[in-house]
């Protein structure tokens, strides 16, 4: 099996997470309100779709402007993606907002993975 076949399997598993995730039907979804002033899913958002970008990176070996463009405009299109899939979810509905957290947390990701390269090329 090909390095980059196998360089690429954390990101398809966060992928398939993020699915089955938004597969879940909105009544069984129970989110914590535990903290009101803080919209939870949204940190969910930042968060998976941080992960999600820095393991697509970690999988191109990104060093790039070009491929971190090209990491970005994947991830984006897979949170748009995602959200059109959840109109066929029962309870859930896509929204703006959550692609703009996804898009939020991408650059956030490819952001960090420049800077780990960045700090790791001048030891």
């Amino acid at each position: 099996m090909p390095i980059l076949a196998l360089r690429i399997l954390p990101s398809l598993f966060v992928a398939i997470a993020i699915f089955l995730v938004s597969h879940i039907p909105g009544e069984e979804f129970d989110v914590p309100r535990s903290i009101p002033s803080v919209r939870l899913d949204f940190v969910y958002h930042i968060t998976v779709y941080f992960i999600l970008a820095t393991s697509i990176c970690f999988g191109l070996k990104a060093r790039s402007v070009n491929t971190n463009l090209i990491v970005i405009v994947v991830a984006f299109a897979y949170g748009i993606s995602d959200e059109l899939h959840q109109i066929y979810v029962p309870g859930r509905s896509p929204t703006i907002t959550d692609v703009m957290f996804d898009l939020v947390g991408t650059i956030l990701g490819v952001s960090a993975w420049g800077v780990y390269n960045r700090r790791r090329s001048n030891k």
